[in-house]
């Protein structure tokens, strides 16, 4: 069994005051699940101090880190990180993909799991739609790898971030208990620039690309991963998504949101995780 995981800890799991109360709790969570593999957005600071939160994270958690990579907007504080377990992961190449068109970043790293060769990626997308329309791109050429009609390489593929976007079969928001403000970041423009329905074409660009959803291929209700943190935006959305190449959906056996009272009061996001049964791809 494979265990995929992505969070997202909001500024490095740490407090402008530099207390990591947050983190350790992130680090409880994180232990009780195992992932053999762990996508990591906003790892604010960890490269700060010779990387010591990094190395701190990676010894608490008995993990190696793949590959960590600043975001290319902003201050240069913000940061993803793919962790994998060295008991049960072994890490064979990891780059940073299409360097200078992520808001924030994308890794990709071919993994050996448990003898399984998996193509691992992690990413943060943009909260502008326009820039999601184009950092789709890079991560939906990997579905050219996925299917033996397309190619001979039929790659397995997982694919997990904080997309900022939600599922097409997600529940529509309730717009009133999301400020207007925000409205740009997850609604559809019409021509006259008003707003319709919540924008879902990044995951439904994955999609159709080649791509799964864990809980559709289940039957899994859908479950949020945000609107739990700010009292001005109650809304529960599902911005959170693990995604697997069509040619190994056979082999999901289990998906789910952690929404306990700690990971509630550890992040603004809730993590994800998805487990493969290694022995249906061997």
């Amino acid at each position: 069994m494979a265990k995929s995981m992505v969070y997202n800890i909001l500024n490095g799991g740490r407090e402008s005051s530099g207390s990591r109360r947050r983190w350790n709790m992130q680090m409880n969570i994180v232990q009780g699940v195992r992932p053999d593999v762990l996508c990591v957005c906003e790892a604010t600071w960890w490269h700060w101090d010779d990387r010591r939160i990094l190395r701190d994270t990676m010894a608490r958690l008995e993990m190696e880190c793949a590959l960590m990579v600043p975001s290319r907007v902003g201050d240069g504080v913000n940061c993803t990180a793919l962790l994998y377990r060295p008991a049960t992961v072994k890490a064979k190449n990891s780059r940073q993909l299409a360097a200078g068109v992520f808001h924030h970043a994308a890794i990709e790293s071919a993994m050996d799991i448990d003898g399984v060769e998996v193509t691992v990626l992690g990413t943060h997308l943009s909260y502008i739609p326009a820039r999601r329309d184009e950092e789709v791109v890079p991560l939906a050429d990997r579905g050219a790898d996925m299917r033996p009609e397309w190619t001979e390489k039929n790659r397995r593929v997982v694919l997990m971030g904080d997309m900022n976007c939600a599922h097409p079969n997600s529940p529509q928001p309730i717009w009133r208990r999301i400020p207007a403000p925000l409205y740009p970041r997850y609604r559809t423009r019409q021509p006259d620039g008003s707003f319709g329905d919540a924008d879902r074409s990044t995951i439904t660009t994955l999609l159709a690309a080649g791509y799964s959803d864990p809980y559709s291929v289940l039957g899994r209700d859908r479950e949020h991963t945000t609107g739990h943190w700010y009292e001005n935006e109650p809304e529960p959305q599902e911005l959170d998504h693990i995604l697997v190449s069509s040619n190994i959906e056979h082999a999901v056996t289990n998906v789910r949101t952690v929404n306990s009272p700690e990971a509630r009061a550890a992040s603004d996001h809730l993590p994800r995780v998805c487990e493969l049964d290694l022995a249906a791809l061997s």
